[in-house]
């Protein structure tokens, strides 16, 4: 595990399963989840085969700049 990396499973709706594979995909801090573009969730959707809008849904870049705040 990486020093500095955050529990992203404070993400409302990230598992624990999806936090392992975000990892692999070297994304370990709400920071990084805060700074995804389209294309990146996009890209980590096809990746992890989950449902097309799930991120959006469950506003998972939203989640992470208010952990990133606090």
């Amino acid at each position: 595990m990486v020093h500095d990396a955050n529990n992203l499973t404070k993400i409302k709706g990230l598992n624990r399963w999806i936090e392992e594979k975000l990892n692999h995909l070297e994304l370990y801090t709400f920071l990084q989840i805060s700074n995804l573009t389209e294309v990146d969730v996009e890209t980590i959707t096809e990746i992890l085969e989950i449902a097309p809008h799930r991120i959006d849904d469950e506003k998972w870049i939203l989640q992470a700049k208010d952990l990133v705040k606090n």
